[in-house]
């Protein structure tokens, strides 16, 4: 049997971190992946408090997988001072030496045009060399910087995201199995395919530290919308299969952007506890998943 360190971006079950402790330790896991508490980034909260987190995450017996930091996220601008970015790396080392954790999501700046998604968009060196200079600074404190395949210049196709690791050393990468779902090729101009996510992840995999699992289906009116992973077009059962025939060489963490929707008619009517509930019944189903997906092909 092959199986994974399965953890969870608990801020979508809880926004208090008590009630994100209480998310993980309820599906019996031992690892938990921070990115906001009480709606605010972990690395933008004043460090007296960082100590206090440690201390409690300890005493659940809970060990952090991965900080989901903010830098060149879907607020950030390639225009944006560059000492912005810098100075998120140097508190998000700061806030791993507390946590005791190396594993740190970043991306690359959202493209504010179609011109900007292009693989060989005019500005792109300049980009690569930003994100360089981040990079930079957290390996050399010690942290593995992982970009994740969202909705910025990095995650616009498989090309992209190898562009990046060639470029930039040290780097590698967090695969979510969502993120892609809908979006365009923009190694190719213009774009004529959506992205074939399976493809996606075994363009990457070599290179993948990290699995971010979420999962979208289409619906009636053409659009998608959040499911239970595996139920939707993520690819969620090949991709884990293929993670766990691996060996699973890097964590497993739900981020499953489901909210307070109505999954089940069982589900609680209170939005705050349907919202725990949803995330609590993402987490069963990898488990689930990983369970059976580990097993040797001749059992």
């Amino acid at each position: 049997m092959t199986t994974a360190i399965l953890s969870g971006f608990a801020d979508e079950a809880a926004p208090d971190l008590d009630g994100q402790i209480a998310a993980i330790t309820a599906l019996g896991w031992q690892h938990i992946d921070l990115r906001k508490i009480d709606h605010r980034l972990v690395h933008e909260h004043p460090p007296e408090v960082w100590p206090q987190w440690a201390e409690r995450l300890a005493a659940a017996g809970l060990q952090v997988t991965s900080i989901g930091s903010g830098i060149a996220n879907g607020q950030a601008r390639l225009d944006d001072d560059p000492a912005k970015a810098l100075a998120q790396a140097e508190r998000c080392v700061a806030l791993a030496q507390v946590l005791n954790t190396r594993l740190i999501r970043i991306m690359s700046w959202p493209p504010q045009s179609d011109v900007e998604r292009r693989l060989d968009r005019p500005d792109a060196d300049h980009l690569i060399a930003r994100l360089r200079s981040v990079v930079e600074i957290l390996r050399a404190g010690g942290l593995e910087p992982l970009h994740e395949n969202c909705h910025n210049w990095g995650g616009q196709s498989p090309r992209h995201s190898l562009r990046l690791i060639e470029e930039i050393p040290g780097l590698q990468l967090v695969f979510d199995t969502a993120n892609p779902i809908g979006a365009r090729d923009w190694s190719v101009v213009p774009p004529v395919a959506e992205i074939d996510i399976a493809a996606f992840y075994h363009a990457l995999r070599d290179h993948i530290r990290h699995l971010h699992i979420k999962d979208r289906a289409s619906i009636a009116d053409g659009t998608t919308q959040a499911c239970l992973p595996g139920d939707g077009r993520g690819a969620v059962r090949e991709i884990l299969a293929d993670w766990l025939g691996r060996g699973a060489p890097g964590p497993v963490s739900i981020e499953p952007h489901l909210g307070a929707g109505r999954l089940d008619p069982a589900a609680p009517d209170n939005d705050d506890a349907r919202t725990a509930w949803n995330f609590h019944a993402a987490g069963q189903r990898v488990a689930a998943l990983v369970r059976e997906l580990g097993k040797p092909s001749n059992d």
